[in-house]
């Protein structure tokens, strides 16, 4: 497995290890996203970066949490939120 990140366009999470990569530049690598399809890439944000990253970077109970229960994480989360 590679990185786990969640797509900042549609939200899911998905392994960046599995992605096929269609393009490598000196800042940055582009490839398909498997959830909406769309072309994305490496840049985060920052002076240098992207006004809005393509990928956010899973916290590391957001990744136990879906390696757990894989794409209803985020229903199990909501359900075991304290008021």
């Amino acid at each position: 497995m590679g990185m786990l990140v969640r797509c900042a366009h549609c939200k899911k999470i998905y392994d960046v290890g599995k992605v096929e990569v269609i393009g490598r530049y000196a800042d940055c690598s582009e490839w398909i996203s498997p959830c909406c399809h769309l072309r994305v890439d490496s840049r985060g944000g920052g002076p240098f970066g992207k006004p809005t990253p393509d990928t956010e970077e899973l916290t590391s109970q957001e990744e136990r949490d879906y390696l757990e229960f894989g794409d209803d994480a985020e229903f199990f989360k909501r359900c075991f939120e304290q008021p």
